[in-house]
């Protein structure tokens, strides 16, 4: 499922599973690095 997401670019099915399966937030748990929705580590200065 995964390999299939990644293939066809849509992460919608794979969000719904990991997130039945694991619960809410799981893909971003699992797949986002720590500072992807942290505001402050974005440097809009440049």
């Amino acid at each position: 499922m995964i390999l299939a997401a990644i293939i066809s670019g849509g992460m919608t099915t794979l969000c719904r599973w990991l997130d039945s399966r694991y619960g809410p937030g799981s893909f971003a748990a699992m797949f986002m690095t720590d500072g992807y929705l942290d505001p402050d580590s974005l440097d809009l200065a440049s």
